[in-house]
């Protein structure tokens, strides 16, 4: 288990306690309402930001509704990609980093400026279908092309695309998805 560092408690006008959890950037809020436990993200690193967060949240709870229920609304998928890849810069190597950044030019390609809350499981299951067709629908992206010596060489053409490959997309998308629930 990762170490937490507790940075606020507070006692008024609600109990809350703010802690950071490992090396993870974003500052967690944990609290009690009767007598179920409620913890989370506050998807923010400034501190007023995130007691202002954990208030709401506090007061979401108190009023009877989720406290998952975010607005990820003005969040387009494009932009939250790109962040993501950001975020996971430092976190992993450089080779996953070039892998990440090649699988999500395909994912940002279909869902490209599409809000992240309307992302669905019929969604998913179409970019699958679409994915595998991909080179049949554009044959001018079937041929592979490298830049050598500021020439542009072409090389072999590709035939489909592997279900392997598709696997490791759909659980960047996962990922991403699961990110922008923490923005």
């Amino acid at each position: 288990m990762s170490a937490t560092k507790v940075l606020m408690k507070l006692s008024h006008p609600y109990k809350i306690t703010l802690y950071r959890n490992g090396g993870n950037p974003s500052i967690y809020y944990y609290f009690t309402f009767k007598r179920k436990m409620f913890r989370g993200s506050t998807g923010t690193e400034d501190l007023d930001n995130a007691i202002d967060r954990a208030s709401e949240i506090y007061v979401k709870v108190k009023d009877g509704k989720s406290p998952r229920q975010q607005k990820i609304d003005h969040l387009k998928f494009s932009d939250v990609a790109k962040k993501f890849i950001h975020y996971k810069k430092p976190r992993i190597s450089q080779n996953a980093i070039r892998a990440y950044s090649r699988e999500a030019k395909f994912l940002t390609e279909y869902f490209s400026n599409r809000p992240i809350e309307h992302i669905s499981l019929n969604d998913y299951q179409s970019y699958i279908k679409w994915r595998q067709s991909y080179y049949t629908n554009y044959p001018e992206k079937a041929q592979q092309k490298k830049k050598i010596k500021h020439k542009i060489v072409k090389g072999r053409v590709y035939k489909d695309v592997g279900l392997a490959t598709i696997n490791r997309e759909c659980c960047l998308l996962v990922s991403i998805l699961r990110y922008a629930k923490n923005i």
